[in-house]
């Protein structure tokens, strides 16, 4: 979509797509302070009448999107996006405009009366798709403009209502201040809490022993015998890129950038599990807490844990890599590499207290749990 007109199928299946999202500047740095015209208002202008700036939602990617055109708030509606009213009037022109981007690459838009930001957004690959609309040089109503810092798209809001402002800050969003003016706040939104971004994979459960690869040796250790935790990272990186990625895949490239049966070591170390994630290109985040570990299975992401020996897992001493997917009623499913009899429902509370303690792994922290998910 551009300079607000529709043009067919084509141009709404660009912002309906699902793409890799990219970091932006807009997320990392402060907004530049808006500057107008000294002595510049609305009134300058003889035809200025009000124009209402449609607000819409899409659920699937969490974007807010917003434009005066009618027609191109019907045609998104149309494809599933929510109509959530008027987000503010502005004037149908004043001597403040506000521009309109897109990343093709995140599928998302941007919005920004600064020009410094704009120009930089587009050097960075961003679609300058001209005005959107314009700024009440009045500064009737503020629109205040929001940032989501756990989110890698789609994560800016602009609102004219301030209780939904305030709503969203004290739920973590950054106050950015305020982006531009309108003539008058649109239809009261109170935002009672954020839909939250869940994850859903199917995880195929690997053994250590499978004879395709239980043989293979590394360095001195057969993989049947140390290859736990190397299972325990497969079955978490085909689950979340849905194609299979085989336990001795992932053990050859661990191998061989030292992270993955090593003289010093035999089996994985805890940064053996961010090694694989940024080869594979998925995210991977150490987990710190009970209640991280537990919001991470409730989100939907995969696990990937090391638990000490001497347990009904692992009866000799070190540790042992667990695959964990799911919650439900205070307990996780776990996949174990070693003994797929041992695969069921345990309580998260018991797993968290035997995780591991080993040095080994605990090279990238001070715990063994990591979870993953998409980017």
């Amino acid at each position: 979509m551009r300079q607000h007109t529709i043009r067919g199928m084509i141009v709404f299946s660009i912002i309906m797509s699902s793409v890799l999202p990219v970091n932006i500047l807009a997320e990392e740095e402060t907004m530049p302070e808006i500057t107008e015209n000294e002595g510049s208002g609305s009134s300058e202008y003889t035809n200025v009448t009000p124009v209402d700036i449609h607000r819409l939602y899409n659920k699937r990617t969490g974007e807010h999107f917003y434009t005066p055109n009618a027609g191109e708030k019907d045609a998104l509606v149309k494809y599933g996006w929510r109509y959530e009213g008027t987000g503010w009037v502005a004037p149908s022109v004043s001597s403040a405009p506000v521009y309109r981007l897109y990343n093709w690459r995140a599928g998302e838009h941007h919005f920004t009366m600064n020009a410094v930001e704009r120009d930089k957004l587009v050097s960075l690959g961003w679609n300058d798709e001209g005005i959107g609309w314009y700024s009440d040089t009045q500064k009737t109503v503020p629109i205040y403009r929001e940032f989501n810092p756990r989110k890698k798209k789609c994560n800016h809001n602009f609102t004219s209502s301030l209780p939904e402002h305030t709503k969203l800050v004290s739920l973590g969003w950054r106050d950015e201040g305020t982006a531009w003016y309108g003539l008058k706040a649109g239809t009261p939104i109170v935002i009672v809490e954020p839909e939250k971004e869940t994850y859903s994979y199917k995880v195929i459960y690997y053994s250590q022993r499978d004879s395709r690869w239980a043989r293979k040796k590394y360095g001195r250790y057969y993989f049947g015998n140390t290859g736990c935790g190397v299972t325990s990272i497969s079955m978490c990186v085909t689950a979340v890129l849905g194609r299979e990625v085989r336990p001795d895949t992932v053990a050859d490239y661990l191998y061989s950038i030292g992270s993955y049966s090593q003289p010093n070591h035999h089996g994985t170390t805890g940064k053996s599990r961010l090694h694989a994630a940024k080869h594979w290109n998925i995210n991977c985040e150490l987990l710190l807490t009970y209640a991280d570990l537990r919001k991470a299975l409730e989100d939907g992401k995969v696990i990937s844990m090391a638990v000490r020996g001497q347990t009904e897992f692992m009866t000799n001493k070190g540790s042992h890599g667990l695959t964990l997917y799911g919650y439900k009623d205070g307990k996780t499913f776990v996949y174990d590499p070693w003994n797929q009899n041992k695969n069921a429902w345990y309580s998260l509370d018991y797993l968290w207290r035997i995780r591991s303690h080993v040095p080994a792994d605990l090279d990238a922290g001070p715990e063994i749990v990591f979870a993953f998910w998409e980017k």
